[in-house]
């Protein structure tokens, strides 16, 4: 029964590309570049491709930014 139950699911699960699209993120300007960020003070910090997010390139901690 508990094969069924993931059959019945398996559709409804997000894959990859809808978990980045649902993840709720910020606009930042860092050095007249602006990325997004997934935290106002801790957080991923992803590329702007061309109005969309992109890859993460770095990481916010306590405010500071670390790129990769």
């Amino acid at each position: 029964d508990e094969d069924l139950d993931k059959d019945l699911y398996k559709d409804k699960e997000p894959s990859a590309d809808t978990d980045e699209e649902e993840t709720e993120v910020i606009e930042l300007e860092i050095d007249d570049i602006t990325y997004y960020c997934d935290g106002e003070e801790n957080g991923n910090i992803y590329a702007d491709d061309n109005g969309e997010v992109g890859d993460i390139v770095g990481e916010l901690k306590d405010g500071e930014a670390i790129f990769h």
